[in-house]
């Protein structure tokens, strides 16, 4: 019949392993974050023409990339523990750092130098607004582009 639904419940046995993310995204401890589900993403959402050409990777992505693409950590201790405490967060899909936040599911991670030209063109180009820098930097966000400052 139309506009009828029925709840089945499922055995605690059955379930465990929702169990186990549940509790720990309840506790908001490290286990949540290994357990954290990340969406896959089978084609690209962008044109090749439309991306951004990467010369050179930034200094703050290096450890991040180095890492997820080859297991390669830090020398330093401190730094290695930064470094995983933070990966979780991140993702490399097809060669492109992605990162992840409670507010967006993707943002890609540019550099500094194409942070500065996503800002302009948001600021200045065919659809410019002219707005403020909180604004405009929230939007760059909002828009799907992530770097540190």
């Amino acid at each position: 019949m139309v506009g009828q639904w029925e709840l089945i419940p499922v055995p605690r046995e059955e379930n465990r392993s929702v169990d186990v993310i549940e509790k720990a995204a309840a506790t908001y401890n490290t286990m949540y974050w290994s357990f954290q589900m990340k969406e896959k993403r089978l084609i690209p959402t962008l044109d090749e023409t439309e991306s951004l050409l990467v010369t050179e990777i930034d200094p703050w992505m290096k450890s991040l990339v180095a890492y997820l693409a080859d297991g390669i950590l830090p020398e330093a201790r401190a730094k290695a523990a930064k470094l995983v405490r933070i990966l979780s967060a991140y993702s490399l899909i097809e060669g492109t750092l992605y990162r992840t936040s409670a507010t967006h599911p993707w943002s890609r991670c540019v550099s500094i130098e194409e942070g500065n030209y996503v800002l302009r063109e948001l600021h200045e180009g065919n659809c410019g607004a002219h707005e403020r820098a909180v604004t405009l930097s929230r939007k760059a966000m909002l828009q799907g582009f992530y770097w540190p400052t």
